[in-house]
């Protein structure tokens, strides 16, 4: 009996014994598999594909708990990173916020400290030793190429694969290109801030955001502060119709380029050139182009009501948008979006409201890869589930969109995504 209660207590205590144990189980006619993975730490992030797990521990008994301190680890004790596969190398600390899996799932890399000196630990080989690093580190798209901000003597510059570009007062927001053959930051050198394309220097503005590749990586947008006045720079060539503008992005063919550009009061969204109807308010972020270039959807404001709009037509008002929530199926045939009207939310699909929960899952919505299927999380109270094409799932204590973690179709049947359940990690594969 003593056994047993010491064993109760070290979960409850979250003592480090990870574990990965599988069961399956039948709902409606849904089999839903579930493989147990360890228990869920705070600081846990996880591979795009759903299959690796790695988080922060520290030597001795006691659970690392690092919401505790900010903004790294207030703890004397040496931490290391765990992964699925295996523990990592004693450091003095490690930033939680560092910690990334690749694209592919394949390589991790994170932040670690050591007798005073910051450097990048990829797949667990130790990079060049610096006086601090700006975080975030970024791996290309195709996974061939890494890249961070360090600094050294008070001086900062970007590293590329392991070489050092020049130094400025201050570099970061680090882009690859979508073929990851190119890479923009921003710089500052005094109080002047400008694009570094490639280590070639643009021209210099008060201030420097939302710098974007196009999908061909052959053009790059960003805005540009000039005095208080906001301008897009694209391809270098400053346009100064609009004293506002933000929400750069361009269509997945690349011929298209869109922002949000504000006038007299009112804001309204210029594609190619062309202004479109003027609103009271056009949600930051919120410009989506369809896969097949051909449509365009943001959500817009009209007094206190937020509607979407698809190639130039109103939807239905509601009380609020989630502006993460807006996509297109991958044939570009249908469009999904949450919606928020009274204490209700709802996924609003072609139009058509579907059921009515007490709140969508941020992050969530996920279209199967011939567009015929979706799946988001909901939840009716505080046990969310996923909906697959309107069917309600398992109930668990969370599902995880964050930190890595996401809802998708790993095939035409399966939706795969993590769970939590009892303190537990759990990745789960439902079959519709």
């Amino acid at each position: 009996m003593a056994t047993k209660w010491i064993a109760i207590l070290l979960v409850v205590l979250f003592i480090g014994m990870d574990f990965t144990s599988f069961a399956a189980e039948t709902v409606a006619t849904r089999q839903v598999s579930e493989q147990t993975i360890s228990f869920h730490f705070p600081d846990m992030v996880f591979s795009p594909d759903n299959s690796r797990i790695a988080y922060i521990k520290a030597e001795g008994k006691a659970p690392f708990r690092s919401f505790m301190s900010f903004p790294f680890h207030r703890d004397d004790r040496k931490q290391f990173v765990t992964t699925d596969k295996e523990e990592g190398k004693r450091y003095d600390k490690i930033s939680p916020a560092s910690l990334i899996f690749s694209p592919d799932s394949k390589h991790i890399a994170y932040a670690a400290e050591s007798e005073g000196k910051w450097f990048v630990v990829l797949d667990g080989k130790e990079e060049k030793r610096y006086d601090r690093l700006r975080l975030p580190i970024v791996f290309s798209p195709d996974c061939k190429r890494i890249a961070y901000s360090a600094q050294l003597n008070n001086k900062d510059f970007v590293v590329l694969d392991g070489k050092e570009g020049k130094q400025y007062d201050r570099a970061g927001v680090i882009t690859f290109s979508p073929d990851g053959k190119h890479l923009a930051h921003a710089a500052v050198v005094g109080k002047k801030w400008f694009v570094v394309v490639d280590g070639k220097e643009e021209k210099q503005y008060d201030g420097v955001t939302g710098i974007t590749f196009s999908p061909d990586g052959k053009h790059l947008a960003h805005a540009a502060m000039v005095g208080k006045k906001t301008f897009v720079v694209v391809d270098g060539k400053l346009e100064e119709k609009y004293s506002i503008a933000k929400g750069m992005c361009f269509s997945p063919d690349g011929n298209y380029f869109g922002y949000i550009a504000e006038a007299a009061g009112k804001a309204f969204v210029v594609v190619a050139g062309k202004e479109g109807n003027q609103y009271d308010g056009i949600m930051a972020d919120s410009i989506t182009f369809s896969p097949d270039s051909k449509s365009i959807a943001y959500a817009a404001k009209l007094s206190s009501k937020w509607f979407l709009v698809l190639d130039g037509k109103e939807g239905k008002r509601y009380d609020h948008i989630g502006k993460e929530a807006i996509a297109f199926s991958p044939d570009s045939k249908h469009l999904v979006y949450v919606a928020l009207d009274g204490n209700k939310q709802f996924v609003v699909l072609d139009g058509q409201e579907q059921k009515h929960y007490e709140g969508i899952v941020p992050h969530s919505l996920a279209f199967s890869e011939d567009g015929k299927h979706l799946a988001y999380a909901a939840f009716p109270d505080k046990k969310p589930f996923v909906v697959v094409d309107g069917k309600e799932g398992n109930r668990y204590d969370n599902i995880l969109t964050d930190k890595g973690a996401r809802i998708f179709f790993s095939s035409s049947n399966t939706v795969s995504y993590v769970a939590v359940k009892k303190w537990q990690i759990i990745f789960v594969k439902d079959n519709f």
